[in-house]
């Protein structure tokens, strides 16, 4: 996902507070892993778009 800029609705104010508060683990010598901590289940929906979507071809979708 930090390869992709990402816009958020001035309206999602849950997915903004998710996205300033994401921390993520760090392994027994400090490093950072990529396991988040924390409330991510609105991330885990703009996940799962950029992973289904967001590298395929160029396709228009109609979500009703």
């Amino acid at each position: 996902m930090k390869q992709h800029k990402i816009h958020i609705h001035e309206d999602s104010l849950n997915l903004y507070r998710e996205f300033s508060e994401l921390k993520f683990k760090k392994d027994r010598s400090g490093r950072v892993t990529n396991t988040p901590v924390g409330d991510d289940h609105l991330i885990d929906g703009v996940r799962y778009v950029i992973t289904e979507f967001a590298d395929k071809k160029q396709t228009t979708y109609h979500f009703l």
